[in-house]
């Protein structure tokens, strides 16, 4: 889904496997200096289930929150991040 948003903006993507994990590698032109953003969307292991109020990896809603494993942590950053790269393309072609 990133890949295919920032490839609609001009990006040159490439999946980096790197055991279990793919990463992104995304590169817009190629001169001038260099801006590098890096987030992440995984997440360190839950530990034991038995110490979690509901399963970790299935998302629970308990007064108007939202808890799971990775329900926030860096995905807002890096969706913040894309729409950054979007607009400074925009302005500066």
């Amino acid at each position: 889904m990133l890949a295919a948003r920032l490839a609609r903006a001009g990006f040159r993507c490439t999946a980096l496997p790197f055991g279990e994990v793919e990463n992104l590698w995304a590169t817009h032109g190629g001169a001038g200096p260099v801006l590098v953003f890096l987030g992440h969307t995984d997440v360190v292991p839950s530990g034991p289930e038995a110490a979690w109020r509901s399963a970790p990896f299935e998302p629970a809603q308990r007064d108007g929150k939202l808890y799971g494993r990775g329900a926030a942590d860096m995905k807002g950053s890096v969706a913040a991040m894309c729409v950054a790269l979007e607009d400074f393309i925009r302005r500066h072609p």
